[in-house]
């Protein structure tokens, strides 16, 4: 029952059409950022972790649409953590099996 419920506002409040129509500007600029990003490591010839830079990019649109600031800006993590904290989600998201929850 809780998993439903969970479910139903998740659905309500993140992925109707009307608020992902809303918060369209933040995934697009928030995928702006990364192709800046990457761009530029490929014109220096940088190595690039895409596991962290993907974390980043999700935790900021996730922050950016929670809190209003980027997760960056958002002071919640100690930003020398965060590749303890893309191995910890790693680990989590790897016990989670999407059709447990959503048939």
């Amino acid at each position: 029952d809780d998993w439903r419920e969970m479910r139903k506002l998740a659905m309500v409040e993140l992925f109707s059409t009307k608020k992902l129509k809303a918060f369209r500007h933040i995934r697009e600029e928030e995928s702006e950022l990364l192709v800046k990003k990457l761009s530029k490591a490929a014109q220096t010839q940088t190595l690039v972790d895409l596991r962290k830079v993907l974390f980043s990019l999700t935790a900021s649109t996730v922050c950016r649409l929670a809190f209003g600031q980027t997760f960056h800006e958002c002071g919640f993590v100690d930003m020398d953590r965060v590749d303890e904290l893309v191995l910890e989600t790693e680990s989590i998201i790897g016990s989670f099996a999407f059709t447990d929850f959503f048939p």
